[in-house]
């Protein structure tokens, strides 16, 4: 009797245990996007669009978003806005992260368009420097990191915070270049001053495919609401009848 109590109840746990988010989308050009890289076809960025993958992550490429897409959608990553951010567009991922969607957003020394969405939540794109991360802040984002970028001269955009953002790497312990809000409305931003760390040939150096990984693993967290579906839910009721039947006879 106690081993079949046990059984019902860890079974009861698992299906009723929230969900993981598993539903990434990654801006890309086209013909007509406003980010710099064309991710779905670009050799560049196999090893960046993989992990995705071998993180448990479904990925969907998009150049153009709105309410309806975004509402399928667990992460938004949106790597240089390489011009002006349709206003319709930014007010609709504006909205989803106050909504708790999760946006990471970089930007580089070429441009400062992302601070039409990243403002809003206390973070501002502003002066270049090198972009070599080497003094992190704790934070599960930052965990086990030694270097972020390169070694070399490569310039990114610093980051500057406000409110509840705050700063997590810093070049040299001066040049803030990835920051966080973790209270942008219900939702999440990294903010990060380049994108050299992901890109083929340097995705593997340093502690990059580790930053990578540990945001994806960040996002991934349960939500503290257990969250259940039709098919989940009526399993778990006949569990629990079938039980309730058993101990009554």
């Amino acid at each position: 009797m106690r081993i079949l109590s046990a059984a019902i109840a860890i079974s009861l746990f698992l299906l009723t245990y929230p969900v993981s988010a598993e539903n990434a989308i990654v801006m890309y050009k086209g013909d007509d996007g406003w980010v710099r890289y064309n991710f779905p076809t670009s050799y560049y960025w196999d090893d960046f669009k993989g992990e995705f993958a071998e993180q448990g992550w479904n990925l969907e490429f998009r150049k153009h978003v709105d309410s309806s897409v975004l509402s399928n959608c667990d992460a938004l990553f949106v790597i240089n806005p390489g011009k002006n951010i349709p206003d319709d567009e930014a007010n609709a991922i504006i909205s989803w992260v106050n909504n708790g969607g999760k946006l990471v957003i970089t930007q580089d020394k070429y441009g400062k368009y992302a601070n039409e969405i990243t403002e809003n939540f206390g973070i501002t794109f502003d002066s270049t420097a090198q972009f070599t991360v080497n003094k992190f802040i704790s934070h599960p984002i930052t965990d086990g990191l030694s270097v972020v970028g390169t070694f070399g001269t490569e310039e990114g955009r610093t980051v500057t915070v406000s409110g509840d953002a705050k700063e997590l790497g810093f070049h040299n312990a001066a040049n803030c270049l990835i920051a966080i809000n973790e209270n942008a409305g219900n939702g999440v931003v990294i903010a990060i001053g380049d994108e050299i760390m992901w890109k083929d040939g340097t995705f593997d150096k340093n502690s990059n495919e580790q930053f990578m990984d540990n945001i994806l693993s960040y996002f991934s967290k349960p939500s503290e609401i257990p969250e259940f579906n039709p098919f989940t839910l009526l399993l778990a009721v006949t569990l629990l009848s079938g039980f309730v039947l058993y101990r009554s006879r």
